[in-house]
């Protein structure tokens, strides 16, 4: 792969190429001499400690070794036997963290799962990655685990990468020199086009966050040029999407930064833990991406929960607006080269390995405690009652109005003394009335300061999800208002002159429409604009399950329900939802006409009608009993499954110990092999060489060994003395030595003890020659 690449290189190229390669500390690297033997015209480094690099220069990786950079020269880390390595994973971060600009990561043949981590790190930086077309792969596995995280720009074979690379290197070149910049105008028909692409707003983004996902997109397509750029964007909805999924930015990793974890373990999770509650955890991950740290915090909480023996349920809520990040979280199953990152017990004890190690699932128990939900943090109502939102490394990308939006956002779903969990980089900013510090400034956590919140009920500020005018993105609250309300009284014409509430998916009340106190009832306690609370309970779950069919079929859905009111009245209704737009619904209640006391018209039941339903109830507790059973039964096997899956796992730790010494050793054999298969050609080329020179000459020759056999004879000899393959190694002195000329035995020992040459003329028959008797000389003297 790497020869293949190199040769599309052109001798003079304006960047730093550097090739990671896994090797066992016990042999030699030969790579080096394989490349520069195949291009003799390019220069080939080894790195060293403290070697600053070059453009125009191909840097190779000792052996052993993981290649760090810092402040424009690489730093060499030492790895060690006994634990598993990824070494292109910690290049490629180290790389990520420490270059700015023009960054591109590339992943060519290879066994295992390493360097997903390290593109993960690169793509948040805003660089490039690419990666080998699995079909041209000797070992596809490196290549189809990047694939796998969506994170790759690029699939290509490794002369298509190599042309790939020069020409964003062209367009980033033609860029500086025309000094094209994207300025504010082109900012809205970027944000519009994504808009209409996709759904999704991305306004409230930094703008230099934007420009430089912009301009890597610009790079990959070989355009220097905004406007061109923009026609491609109009043009093609696939690269809108893709435009749209650099800018969501949904890179994340178990437990990043393991310190801020364990303050969080130890002064947040902990109290959850050992406080006397019996209600439910809630916790809230909004842009969760791929999910990694909604299990993690999962993991935490389980295994705090089995310390203490507490029985208290967690209800763990992760959203993003990525829909495809979202069906990756949901499944629940990464890379091998996660391991890195999680907790050696939290593995055996929440995750399964496959076979062959590339792939790392999380337990069904654990899947089922995070339930995930497209949501948009600044777009859709927030959740309320939280103890906990964690939302890192997301507000950075926010310009400031937008950061206060959330912050403001988030200090209303949380309960009085809940947490916020922040990113390294992100504060609360001005909010400082809303939230204090738990602990250290830097640890990132802040707790609510008891208090109103500026949201009595969460309004829909300037970032909220509205529909999209040519010219304008913005619609103030007063605006949007007016929409929200114009829509649902253009529904109730629509429908009739009945009671209705307009709701959100997360069932927060936004308007009502009629006497809707006939229905709904405040309860006691705090007031709330949640319908599920305020409704009677046995319409709760028809609610519940008709808001879930029009959401899943969008199609209304009429429900009749009987409702008994303050006065004892029996009241027959029709509930009817249906969707006005994204996000937003309608419930209309309708009454039938003519109320009667339950007490004077009770409700007749037949005998038969008695009998069917005493029959339905014994059924229903016949089936009971039965799941009951099957359920103990499965639990039974579980723990049987789950005594053989711990064997395996042990097991499988092993084998994965010896596949990565065997994949180690397979690669340094392989380039062994490269190498020998190099040395025999030029060996044969060499004896070609010789062959062809001897014969040329027309001189008789004889090469003989220090025990005076004969090891070569050239052509000519036939001219003095017959002799044939088969005399190679005889004896010289067992042959006939008289057309050799005399003393011929005793010459050769005097040259093979002084090792100078011996030259005598000598006459046979009619025909005098010169014979030379000369030492055989080695590279080694």
């Amino acid at each position: 792969a790497f020869e293949s690449f190199l040769t599309e290189l052109p001798v003079n190229f304006d960047f730093i190429v550097i090739f990671i390669q896994h090797l066992l500390s016990t042999h030699k690297s030969l790579m080096s001499d394989i490349l520069s033997n195949q291009r003799p015209d390019l220069e080939f480094v080894e790195i060293s400690e403290g070697l600053a690099f070059l453009p125009g220069k191909i840097y190779m990786c000792p052996v052993s070794t993981a290649v760090t950079v810092q402040d424009g020269t690489f730093s060499l880390i030492t790895l060690v036997k006994e634990r598993e390595h990824f070494q292109i994973d910690e290049s490629f971060v180290s790389l990520a963290e420490c270059v700015d600009d023009g960054l591109i990561g590339v992943i060519l043949s290879g066994a295992g799962t390493d360097g997903v981590r390290g593109i993960q790190a690169m793509k948040e930086s805003g660089g490039i990655v690419l990666a080998q077309e699995p079909s041209t792969a000797e070992f596809s596995g490196m290549p189809i685990a990047a694939i796998s995280t969506g994170l790759v720009d690029r699939i290509l074979s490794p002369s298509e990468i190599a042309s790939q690379i020069l020409k964003i290197d062209s367009s980033n070149m033609e860029s500086l020199i025309e000094g094209t910049l994207i300025g504010d105008a082109s900012f809205e028909p970027i944000f519009r086009l994504l808009y209409e692409r996709t759904g999704n707003i991305f306004n409230h983004y930094k703008k230099n966050v934007v420009a430089r996902r912009i301009k890597r997109r610009m790079n990959l397509s070989g355009i220097s040029s905004t406007n061109a750029y923009l026609e491609i964007l109009a043009a093609k909805s696939s690269e809108a999407e893709m435009l749209a999924s650099d800018l969501m930015i949904g890179v994340t990793s178990f437990f990043r930064d393991r310190i801020v974890w364990k303050i969080l373990e130890s002064d947040v999770i902990r109290q959850f833990a050992m406080t006397h509650d019996d209600g439910p955890v809630r916790i809230w991950i909004p842009a969760c991406a791929t999910g990694e740290e909604a299990y993690s915090l999962a993991m935490l909480m389980q295994e705090e929960l089995d310390r203490t023996g507490r029985k208290r349920e967690v209800q763990i809520f992760a959203s993003d607006i990525n829909e495809r990040a979202l069906e990756l979280a949901r499944a629940g199953k990464y890379p091998g080269s996660v391991t890195v990152n999680i907790p050696s017990e939290f593995l055996k004890k929440f995750c399964m390995q496959s076979a062959d190690g590339q792939r790392v699932a999380i337990n069904s128990a654990l899947r089922q405690r995070v339930v995930f939900a497209r949501h948009d943090i600044l777009n859709d109502p927030p959740f309320s009652r939280m103890d906990l939102i964690i939302c890192r490394n997301v507000l950075i990308y926010f310009e400031p109005q937008a950061q206060d939006k959330c912050i403001s956002l988030f200090h209303y779903a949380l309960k009085d003394g809940g947490y916020l969990f922040l990113g390294n980089a992100e504060s609360v900013g001005n909010n400082r009335a809303l939230f204090e510090p738990a602990g250290h400034k830097k640890n990132c956590i802040y707790k609510r300061i008891k208090g109103d919140s500026h949201l009595k009920r969460p309004m829909l500020g300037p970032f909220s999800t509205r529909q999209v005018e040519r010219g304008n993105l913005q619609l103030n609250i007063s605006e949007q208002g007016r929409s929200i309300t114009e829509l649902a009284q253009r529904a109730l014409i629509d429908e009739c002159d009945m009671s209705a509430v307009a709701i959100y998916t997360n069932y927060e009340i936004l308007y009502f429409s009629g006497p809707m106190n006939r229905y709904l009832r405040n309860p006691e306690g705090a007031p709330t604009q949640n319908i599920l609370d305020l409704l009677p309970e046995n319409l709760r779950g028809r609610i519940r399950g008709s808001l879930y069919r029009v959401i899943h079929g969008e199609k209304p859905v009429t429900v009749r329900v009987t409702l008994i009111d303050n006065a004892g009245r029996t009241k027959n209704l029709t509930l009817r939802l249906l969707k006005v737009k994204e996000n937003l619904f309608l419930v209309t209640f309708r009454e039938k006409k003519g109320l009667q006391k339950s007490e004077e018209a009770p409700l007749d039941l037949s005998p038969l009608n008695e009998t069917a339903v005493h029959q339905l109830e014994t059924e229903l507790c016949a089936t009971r009993e039965d799941l009951q059973s099957h359920i103990q039964q499965l639990e039974s096997l579980s723990e049987e499954l789950q005594s053989s899956n711990e064997e395996l796992q042990a097991s499988n730790e092993e084998m994965v110990t010896s596949r990565e010494e065997l994949q180690s050793l397979n690669e340094e054999l392989l380039t062994v092999n490269a190498q020998l298969q190099a040395n025999i050609a030029e060996k044969e080329e060499t004896n070609n060489d010789l062959n062809n020179f001897i014969a040329s000459t027309d001189i008789p020759t004889l090469f003989l060994s220090k025990s005076l056999k004969i090891r070569r004879f050239s052509p000519a000899m036939s001219k003095l003395m017959p002799l044939l393959p088969a005399d190679m190694g005889r004896p010289i002195a067992d042959m006939s030595l008289d057309r050799l000329g005399p003393d011929l035995i005793d010459d050769v020992t005097d040259v093979l003890g002084s090792l100078e040459p011996v030259k005598k003329e000598i006459s046979l028959g009619s025909v005098s020659y010169v014979r030379s008797v000369l030492p055989y000389k080695t590279a080694d003297n």
